[in-house]
């Protein structure tokens, strides 16, 4: 298990700056055999409202295209 501490730059709402108090990752590694891993990714910390929405919607595609280019160097 890996955990990280996202720090959020000037490129994310200003409300989101301000209310970020812990947002986190999670990362899961499972091993599932016959040289096979399971990713979970889990973030935490999330606030309320369209800003922190929008900012959730950008890690769902910033992290799915981090996994794919991962996967990519162990194949």
């Amino acid at each position: 298990m890996i955990t990280l501490k996202v720090i959020l730059n000037e490129n994310f709402p200003p409300k989101v700056l301000a209310e970020d108090q812990n947002l986190q990752e999670i990362i899961q590694l499972i091993d599932l055999g016959n040289g096979k891993t399971r990713i979970i990714s889990s973030m935490v910390g999330w606030g309320k409202g369209p800003e922190w929405d929008k900012t959730y919607d950008f890690f769902t595609i910033g992290n799915e295209f981090t996994y794919k280019n991962l996967i990519k160097n162990f194949q």
